[in-house]
């Protein structure tokens, strides 16, 4: 998936140190998948990346519960597994 990549190579050449911080990828707009979706493509690139994909529909509140719990767990971690609180 070209537009992760971009957004990833963006945040690198801002700050490098981002891509250290726990992530996810939010799979957005689940309501308006048509014929071809793009979530499978996205699952893989995201698993490439060691980066948990949560498909979330704003609409239909489909994912929302899940996206919430995964956010939880991610600023949840302790700063002990190396991540730095304040941007620099």
């Amino acid at each position: 998936m070209q537009d992760l990549l971009t957004v990833r190579e963006e945040v690198r050449l801002w700050n490098q140190d981002l891509l250290d911080r726990p992530q996810l990828i939010a799979a957005t707009k689940r309501d308006l998948v048509g014929e071809l979706d793009p979530l499978p493509g996205l699952e893989r690139a995201g698993a490439r990346l060691g980066l948990r994909v949560v498909p979330v529909s704003a609409v239909t509140g489909a994912g929302l519960v899940e996206l919430k719990r995964a956010l939880w767990a991610l600023v949840s971690q302790p700063e002990a597994e190396g991540v730095a609180t304040p941007l620099s």
